[in-house]
């Protein structure tokens, strides 16, 4: 679990590098000890290296009686909180934004492209040489923000946006 919490400042340190302009090494480097404390989070490891082995995280729970071991909650939210900041999703100025610093190449697909959603909208990242986005299927814009409107419409739910596509240079 402390792990975890590490994992969280390291990229919140990296992300403030990145949004204060800090020089490229120091950036790199950075990147590289985030994913040298990732690697070390159990879920990257196998069983006989980890010391456990493979359970339910609420394996203590009684049947039919509701959690009763939350710690491990942090954990996941600490876990899912780090991958929603590698895919680079944020807000800035009250728009959503999408910028993908700590991703590796190697976790897209052949085609150059990396899929999620949302708030139940299709996102797809497409690796690229300029920072684009189109949203609903119009013509790419430059940036990789939505406008106020898209936002609200986003965190809304309303069936306004369709899909997001996203030009990233890694």
């Amino acid at each position: 679990h402390m792990v975890s919490k590490l994992l969280l400042a390291t990229q919140e340190n990296a992300a403030a590098a990145v949004k204060e302009g800090a020089a490229a090494d120091v950036v790199r480097e950075l990147e590289a000890a985030y994913y040298d404390v990732r690697a070390g989070i159990g879920f990257n490891k196998e069983a006989a290296v980890y010391g456990a082995f493979p359970a339910d995280p609420y394996s203590h729970t009684p049947y039919l009686q509701g959690a009763k071991q939350p710690g491990m909650t942090g954990q996941v939210k600490e876990e899912v909180l780090t991958r929603w900041g590698e895919l680079g999703v944020d807000i800035e100025g009250g728009t959503a934004c999408f910028k993908p610093f700590l991703l590796k190449k190697s976790e897209f697909f052949e085609d150059g492209t990396l899929r999620f959603t949302w708030c139940g909208v299709p996102v797809t990242y497409k690796l690229s040489a300029s920072h684009k986005i189109s949203v609903n299927g119009e013509p790419f814009r430059e940036g990789t923000s939505l406008t106020r409107e898209e936002t609200s419409a986003l965190f809304a739910r309303n069936c306004k946006l369709q899909m997001i596509e996203v030009e990233v240079v890694l």
